[in-house]
């Protein structure tokens, strides 16, 4: 995923938007695509 896609999924994610599903599926893609800062090292 570029940096723009993952933007887009953290705003709707943000917003709410779409059903619970979706927005469960929306925080899987992202916690997939962008590492937790404190394990960068």
């Amino acid at each position: 995923m570029n940096q723009k896609e993952l933007i887009e999924i953290g705003y709707r994610i943000i917003r709410c938007e779409g059903t619970e599903e979706e927005i469960d599926s929306f925080i899987e893609t992202f916690n997939k695509n962008v590492p937790h800062p404190c394990s960068l090292p």
